[in-house]
């Protein structure tokens, strides 16, 4: 073995993309999407590794965006989420997942995640219908409600956020948009380009 080389690597990616190059070091140097996949995980896209996470409360009223990129088409039937702390004084039927397109149409919806907030630790969160979903742009949102305690949830990077989030991007490609306060459903359609922008990108882990 050459000690100046002792990993012997494929061949270099033939299609010269960003999605593609990532991917390729993500196999090679470390636990991936497709590393997951190869064991029987069934994830079709995630916000990012959640090897590297912290945690942050969301804000009651408050939906909380963060973009993700389905590479194929597929059908999204579950959105996966860690609550690290749990909420208190949850308002029922307000406590909400949903998936949007990349230009604000919802798409899926889950149920009444009130119960499952209200404990720490993976949540599951099954849309009532599984969305059938072409290669594209996609938006998972958060919704939280409730008088006392809003749920944290696991973020990447870390508890402060990330301003660098949306670099480059214009306001309706944001990487995490969010909405104002006082929202108690998730809306059928959100106008991206008017929303604000956020530091946060919460795991999402879409099965």
């Amino acid at each position: 073995m050459d000690i100046l080389n002792p990993i012997t690597l494929p061949a270099d990616p033939t299609t010269d993309t960003q999605a593609v190059r990532r991917v390729w070091v993500e196999e090679q140097f470390g636990w991936g999407l497709a590393d997951y996949n190869a064991s029987g995980a069934g994830i079709k896209t995630w916000t990012g590794n959640p090897a590297y996470n912290a945690s942050a409360a969301v804000t009651f009223g408050q939906i909380r965006l963060n973009k993700v990129w389905l590479r194929a088409a597929a059908t999204l039937s579950t959105v996966n989420l860690f609550i690290t702390t749990a909420g208190a004084g949850l308002t029922s039927g307000q406590n909400l997942v949903a998936l949007y397109d990349a230009s604000g149409n919802q798409v899926a919806v889950s149920a009444d995640q009130t119960t499952a907030w209200g404990s720490t630790g993976l949540k599951a969160a099954a849309m009532t219908t599984p969305y059938a979903a072409a290669a594209g742009g996609y938006y998972v949102a958060i919704l939280a409600n409730g008088t006392t305690t809003a749920p944290s949830f696991g973020v990447h990077g870390n508890a402060g956020g990330s301003p660098a989030l949306n670099f480059g991007l214009a306001a309706a490609a944001a990487r995490t948009p969010q909405t104002g306060t006082g929202n108690t459903s998730m809306p059928s359609t959100l106008n991206i380009g008017s929303l604000s922008l956020s530091s946060m990108n919460y795991i999402a882990i879409i099965t």
